[in-house]
């Protein structure tokens, strides 16, 4: 075996113009060497002050500085991103794999041209550029290099720190006119390192080698892995060693790892000295190629692998061999070796033969066989062979030989027969059995004939080619067989094994095409020719096919504000076409077989993640990801200025696109500006309040995105201290009264303190609420907490809930309120209440019921409705009292529900005795309950929502295992199935921190399933902590009852058992309502709103509080075990009243729904409160008239029927006869006029008349004239003769007689005045001022009069001189609009079907209508 060097690589590249010569471990041109990975992103300013020749030149310097690294996935990868105004990435890290590609991409880079806005690019390359989907690596070092040549015109600091604080390496390169100072604020310390600075383009190439070697320096790092040795070379091979050699890296190192291994074997490795270059691999197999990896090592730390093979010869051997090797039996395809069995514990043995000019082949024997006989060899060719036994040590010496396989064997035993003149027979017999065809050939002599006949083996295919690989076929080519082929069978199986297939093509063909293959695998191809009498020898190749291949290298470009550009290289094998997905619009597009596509409809300033994949025949391929930005329609540098108690400033860089700026202060104010304003400045803010404002850039057609900034007011100087000082305590203190002991709840009373109140009232209002405070206990953090509020145009906190803790110091501090005076914000105030009084840190407690009473004298001059309903919707009670003239209205929207409960009206400020003990009592109630406040089907009212509590809503319940959300007894609603076993429980201390108070109402909407148990079950149950029921319900579905039980003051159970018939209902598989009502004497069940029974049961003692509160345990889970049944639960709560029944109309289930009195169901179309119209003027009085059109009956007219039985109080008397109304007289209660059958005019006269009585009396009335002509119908047809049946309809009847035109009647009695009506919307007042002399008269306005401002404070009574008259301003706003009086003369008499009595719309005054005549004929009239 001749030495041999093993010079990896070789080879030329191109490049720039220039030859040079390429090795396979680092090019020349790569003077960075180390395996670290870094990933480097080029910024390249691209404004127009570069110009385009110096760019030219910022390309050349771009590419040397990048031409030293090793560029690949493994290695650095390089991204560049260029800005101007708007930064455009050029390529990310992940687009270019190779040196050669990243340099073609330098020399192609376009200039781009613009401003410098250096700051936005740095920001940008942060947000789009260092990022994992588009190839940054988070164990690799990031790197940021900076070229440009001016002065940023933003800020860079915020966005440079930005990108330092990632752990991003940044370096600054500036040209000629570059600010040094900023270069320094970008770069990375120490600035002798990472800042460059240059006077002109032209001095670029003087720094770029000091630049490359600081920047390698980076990529390797501090502790880098060591570099790989370089030039592997092996010499001195024999059959059982070779040397490996190489040179060492530039730095030392502590030692080196040699791995080598067979191409199918395990690695064996070594370890070599790190001053030595060289080592011998002994105990190889002979004749073996070998793998070699050769590493640097320092400390743990490994380099890259230095890679090469070698094999080992077949000679040279040392020693002699294990035995003699001998041939035998060769024919023309066989023979037969034989050796001596080698000395020791021989393994296996390992046959090698090689055919001269041919691949050398192997295979294994059993180390006890000595002989084997080698097969399918070629005819008259010489093979070298070997044996060489392999012990577990290794390999033994080697026995060597050599034969020459035999020619083909001629045929035997040829015969002739059948001769005649022209022709005669041959026959002969095979001389060997795998013969394909014979060569016959004859030769004449005279007149005799000479036969000559050769044998020839049956033929191979040779040359096999496997080619053309795709995700789906391959392309198999070779050389055709000697002989009369008829076919050729191909045969293919995946190489990891599978099924094989196989195709059979003509003989005369020599390809094939393989289908419908297995994407990314390696297939086992063979050939076999077939002849007419056999098969010849099979011939294999391997090949696999393609992985589904995606598109490479994407790109974006042609960036617009609501659009860009998508590009991509082709996927290296064929495709159906690609389809491109981008977020976050979720869209998805297919574009077909191309490699650029335009997104239109984007929104401005926005990232938008990409995906480009491949389609094929079997699927798609892996998706190559990217970002695209549209450009920003968006300011920069936004900052605030000017900062004061009640103002601040904005100012920004301007947008060049911009046309208009919205500006929004949340939740304070909204303006839009000129595009050429850069600057603005809020006012009328709040002192220290943080706002957040928003600057938006428009365009004619388009908006971006918002840029925020947060800032906060400063705190409004004052000369009072914060706390107001401690006020002695009054001489007596009055005792509390009985309702209010023991109560417990935060109250804060809000006092209007607008200037339409005056001193004298305002002292009448603070004795007011100095009365109330004395009813109550105690005032401390255990009992009592009380805060006062004043308000006028803002809220102020005149003392807080925890300021005192002692009745008689808040009781002194009451008489310190001093009178503010101003406008009537009752919204603002409202808003601070529930902001800044009800709060942790003014003293507000948890589990404690919140109180507010409002008291004022006017209409707000705000909205109050919106902060109201926070109020009540937090669980607040609010009461409101109103003074004088009040807007109930507003009033109703301020108060707690009920209105009854929550809402009081005074004459006076003298009138708030009539009030007070109702309002302290309701106060204390609310105080003293147990129960916490919940707002339930617009009321509030003390209860429990357990659903909540068991955390079972439509946020919550996905988190709870065994429920699942379901519809409720209407699609709209919501109900819970609680699966079986799922035991939904929680502590009784979370859920009842009080226990339960000793009256309540129990209520469940739910309903029973086909698979809930019939076992009885607690559908509710409180449990102490060792499992005993204490309270609960149970249904039992076999016994069909409904059991409540308790514990009694003794603590043994008693339960309430009903078993009436209305409880069955609810087994029957429908919703159904429950409200049990507990009390300590009696138990109480309604069924679906109806009562069902009343059972007598003890007085209870009240629950522990360490135990546990279940949702359907069965009764039979006794102990710890968690059992449970299943069902739909609806609603479930537990109100802390008896009365609640009352209240509810089961609207939530469909039997028991009343459309006209329930509110509208949940997500249904319905018109609100807000949606109704400004009231008319004030109309004349008028009579309320119902029109009821009365059709009378065809067929004969039977006797008039008896008047019914005077019946509950009816309508009004009727009218007299048509033509001349009068005016009625009042109906007493004890009277009812029925009217006649040609009546179709009622008069009422009265002050009201309530949408409900309207009704009432059109009902009532409908079922009169309807109960009349039914009696008729009755009677006619019980004079019909028994048995009588007739078949022909009788004779039409004539039709009634119409009624007579009446004469227009006159005017009904005019009704009482109606109340003032509502103001318009009042100006804003102004603050108050000193008394002074009376100023000029003002030019008359032009706007909506006003409500009457303010009562001044007195003054110096002077008589001015009278103004001129100013003009008639509009007639103000309507009053409000008073009580209906009786409604005006009626129309023509008509006709009525008695079907449509019922449901006439109504809308508390009558709809005026037209009757439109039908044919006599007919039995109907339309009304409209």
């Amino acid at each position: 075996c001749e030495k041999k060097e093993n010079c990896i690589g070789g080879g030329f590249l191109f490049i720039k113009g220039m030859w040079v010569q390429k090795y396979s471990d680092k090019s020349p041109h790569v003077t960075c060497k180390t395996t670290a990975q870094a990933d480097i992103v080029l910024l390249v300013d691209g404004s127009w002050s570069i110009g385009r020749i110096n760019f030219k030149t910022i390309r050349g310097f771009i590419a040397r500085m990048v031409g030293v690294f090793d560029i690949g996935p493994e290695r650095v990868q390089i991204g560049l991103a260029q800005y101007s105004g708007d930064p455009k990435t050029e390529w990310h890290l992940n687009a270019h794999k190779t040196r050669d590609s990243l340099l073609e991409a330098v020399a192609n880079l376009p200039y781009k041209g613009g401003n410098t806005l250096t700051g936005l690019a740095l920001h940008y390359i942060l947000q789009n550029n260092f990022k994992e989907n588009v190839g940054m690596r988070p164990k690799a070092r990031k790197i940021g290099v900076l070229i440009t040549d001016g002065k940023s015109q933003d800020d860079v600091i915020i966005s440079s720190q930005s990108l330092r604080d990632d752990g991003i390496e940044l370096y600054a390169i500036g040209v000629k006119n570059a600010d040094e100072n900023e270069l320094r604020s970008i770069a990375t310390d120490p600035d002798s390192i990472h800042m460059y600075n240059v006077a002109d383009f032209s001095f670029l190439l003087d720094i770029v080698d000091s630049l490359t070697e600081n920047l390698c320096n980076s990529v390797k790092g501090p502790g880098g892995a060591p570099d790989a040795p370089t030039n592997l070379v092996t010499s001195d091979v024999t059959h059982e060693s070779f040397r490996a050699t190489w040179v060492h890296p530039e730095d030392s190192v502590d030692r080196y790892r040699v791995e080598y291994m067979t191409m199918s074997g395990s690695p064996m490795q070594v370890f070599v000295d790190g001053t030595e270059n060289t080592v011998v691999l002994r105990k190889l197999n002979p004749l073996t190629q070998y793998q070699v990896n050769v590493y640097s090592v320092v400390g743990e730390d490994n380099s890259e692998p230095l890679t090469g093979t070698e094999t080992t010869c077949m000679s040279s051997l040392s020693g002699p061999p294990a035995g003699e090797l001998r041939v035998r039996d060769v024919t023309h395809s066989t023979m037969r070796l034989i050796w001596d069995a080698a000395p020791g514990d021989v393994r296996k043995y390992l046959i090698t033969y090689k055919p001269e000019d041919g691949e050398a082949k192997e295979l294994e024997v059993g180390g006890r066989v000595t002989t084997r006989e080698l097969d399918n060899l070629i005819s008259q060719t010489e093979y070298a062979l070997a044996v060489t036994p392999i012990y577990d040590e290794g390999p033994g010496q080697t026995m060597l030989g050599s034969a020459i396989t035999d020619v083909v064997p001629a045929p035997k035993n040829l015969r002739f027969s059948e001769v005649t003149q022209t022709s005669f027979r041959a026959t002969w017999e095979h001389g060997a059995p795998d013969v394909a065809l014979y060569r016959i050939g004859w030769t004449k002599k005279g007149d005799i004939s000479y036969l000559h006949l050769t044998a020839e083996p049956l033929g191979g295919v040779r040359n096999l080619r496997v080619t053309d690989p795709t995700t789906s076929t391959l392309n198999v080519h070779w050389e055709p067989a000697e002989g009369n082929v008829r076919q050729y069978r191909i045969f293919y199986v995946p190489a990891a094994g599978g099924q094989e297939d196989m195709v059979v093509v003509p003989g005369t063909t020599t390809t094939a095409l393989l289908q419908q293959l297995l994407p990314d695998t390696e297939y086992n191809v063979g050939v076999v020719a077939l002849y007419s009498d056999g098969e010849g020898p099979s011939i294999s190749d391997a090949g696999k096919t393609l992985g589904m291949l995606g598109p490479r290298n994407l790109r974006v470009s042609d960036e617009w504000y609501t659009r860009f550009r998508v590009s991509w290289d082709p996927a290296p094998s064929r495709v159906n076409g690609y389809k491109l997905i981008y977020q976050p619009e979720g869209m998805e597009v297919f574009v077909g077989d191309v490699t650029t596509y335009q997104l239109h409809n984007l929104r401005p300033g926005t990232t938008y993640d990409l995906k480009v994949l491949a389609q094929y025949n079997t699927g798609f391929s892996e998706p190559l990801i990217g970002e695209g930005t549209t450009l920003y329609l968006n300011v920069t540098d936004l900052t605030t200025y000017n900062v004061g108690y009640d103002s601040f400033c904005l100012r920004w860089a301007p947008h060049r696109a911009a046309t208009s700026y919205r500006l929004k202060v949340m939740g304070a104010q909204e303006i839009t500006i000129r595009g050429s304003e850069s600057n603005y400045c809020f006012d009328g803010l709040t002192p220290d309040t943080l706002y957040n404002a928003t600057v938006y850039t428009q365009t004619p057609n388009l908006e971006g995105p918002g840029v925020s900034v947060k800032e906060r007011t400063l705190v409004k100087p004052t000369e009072v201290p914060t706390e107001p000082p401690t006020p002695p305590a009054p001489a007596t203190v009055p005792p509390a009264l009985e309702v209010c002991k023991g109560a417990k709840a935060d109250l804060v009373f809000l006092i209007d303190g607008s200037w339409s109140i005056g001193d004298e009232s305002f002292n009448k209002v603070i004795q007011f609420v100095t009365s109330m405070t004395g009813a109550f206990d105690v005032i401390s953090p255990k009992g009592m907490q009380v805060s006062m509020v004043q308000y006028s145009d803002d809220a102020k906190t005149e003392f807080k809930l925890n300021t005192y803790h002692d009745k008689g110091i808040v009781l002194s501090a009451l008489q310190t309120v001093r009178y503010r005076g101003g406008n009537t914000k009752t919204g603002i105030a409202l808003k601070h209440v529930y902001e800044k009084v009800f709060t942790s840190d003014s003293g507000m407690r948890r589990n404690v019921p919140k109180v507010l009473v409002v008291v004022t004298d006017g209409r707000s001059q705000d909205d109050v409705k919106k902060n109201a309903e926070k109020l009540q919707h937090a669980g607040y009670s609010v009461f409101v009292v109103g003074v004088a003239d009040v807007d109930m209205t507003e009033l109703r929207n301020i108060g707690s529900k009920p209105s009854e409960r929550h809402v009081f009206v005074v004459d006076d400020y003298d009138a708030f005795a009539k009030i007070q003990d109702n309002l302290i009592t309701f106060i204390c109630e609310t105080a003293t309950s147990t129960c916490p406040l919940i707002y339930i089907n617009g009321f509030t009212t003390p209860g429990f929502r357990m659903l909540e509590a068991f955390n079972v809503t439509d946020r919550t319940f996905a988190g709870m295992n065994g429920v699942s959300m379901e519809p409720g007894s209407f699609n709209s609603y919501i109900a819970y199935r609680l699966h079986k076993d799922s035991f939904l429980n929680q502590p009784t201390k979370e859920i009842h921190p009080e226990g339960l108070p000793p009256s309540y109402t129990i209520i469940l909407l739910f309903r029973l399933l086909p698979d809930t148990t019939s076992e009885p079950f607690d559908i509710w149950q409180i449990a102490d902590k060792n499992n005993n029921p204490e309270v609960g319900v149970t249904i039992n579905p076999s016994s069909k009852t409904i059991t409540f039980y308790n514990r009694d003051a003794r603590g043994e159970i008693q339960r309430a058992i009903f078993n009436e018939e209305a409880t069955k209902r609810v087994f029957h598989g429908s919703f159904h309502k429950l409200h049990i009502s507990v009390s300590p004497e009696k138990v109480k069940l309604n069924v679906d709103c109806q009562e069902v029974a009343e059972k007598p049961i003890k007085e209870a003692n009240n629950i522990t509080l360490d135990g546990y509160e279940v949702l359907g345990k069965l009764v039979k889970s006794g102990g710890g075990r968690r059992q449970s049944a299943t069902f739909q639960l609806q609603m479930f709560d537990i109100i802390c009243s008896l009365s609640w029944i009352s209240r509810d109309r089961c609207c939530d289930l469909p039997s028991t729904r009343d459309e006209a009195k329930c509110p509208a169901l949940p997500h249904s179309c319905t018109c609100t409160q807000d949606s109704i119209g400004p009231q008319g003027p004030p109309g004349p009085s008028y009579v309320t008239t119902l029109f009821y059109v009365c059709l009378t009956l065809q067929g004969a007219m039977g006797p008039r029927g008896e008047a019914g039985l005077p019946g509950p109080m009816g309508p009004p008397g009727p009218q007299g006869p048509n033509g001349l109304s009068l005016p009625g007289e009042p109906v007493s209660q004890n009277r009812m006029a029925v009217p006649s059958l040609h009546t179709n005019v009622f008069v009422f006269q009265g002050d009201f008349a309530s949408q409900s009585m309207m009704r009432s009396i059109a009902r009532q009335v409908c079922e009169q004239l309807v109960n009349s002509q039914m009696s008729r119908i009755d009677m006619m047809v019980n004079q019909i003769p028994s048995g009588y049946r007739s078949n022909s309809p009788g004779p039409p009847g004539p039709p009634g007689p119409p009624g007579t035109q009446g004469s227009r009647g006159e005017p009904g009695q005019p009704g009482r005045t109606g109340f003032p009506g509502s103001p318009g919307l009042p100006g804003n007042q102004g603050e108050r001022g000193l008394p002074g002399e009376k100023g000029e008269r003002g030019s008359p306005g032009t706007g909506i009069r006003g409500q009457r401002g303010p009562n001044g404070p007195p003054g110096e009574s002077r008589t001015g001189s009278p103004g001129p008259s100013g003009s008639a301003g509009p007639r103000g706003p309507p009053g409000r609009q008073g009580t209906p009086g009786v409604r005006g003369p009626s129309g023509p008499p008509g006709y009525c079907d008695s079907s449509q009595c019922v449901g006439i719309p109504y809308n508390g005054q009558g709809y005026t209508g037209t009757l439109t005549a039908k044919n006599p004929n007919q039995n109907k009239a339309d009304w409209h």
